[in-house]
């Protein structure tokens, strides 16, 4: 495993993404932090607002997501 990347979980993904949808960094100030492109960050992004969707969408399905 040579990829310089490998290291970056889903946890450690989702946590960053959410400092960025927060507004706590910005995709420069990461990208520039933990050295990985804005296009890699942009993806993530992108595939965290997809996520948020589908977990929004399935919780207001019947027998859907409940919490509590």
């Amino acid at each position: 495993m040579n990829d310089p990347n490998s290291h970056w979980n889903a946890q450690r993904k989702a946590a960053l993404v959410l400092d960025l949808l927060q507004g706590s960094t910005t995709v420069a100030d990461a990208a520039a932090q933990f050295q990985l492109s804005p296009e890699r960050l942009h993806a993530w992004l992108d595939a965290g607002r997809q996520g948020i969707v589908q977990a929004l969408q399935a919780a207001n399905e019947p027998g859907g997501i409940t919490y509590g």
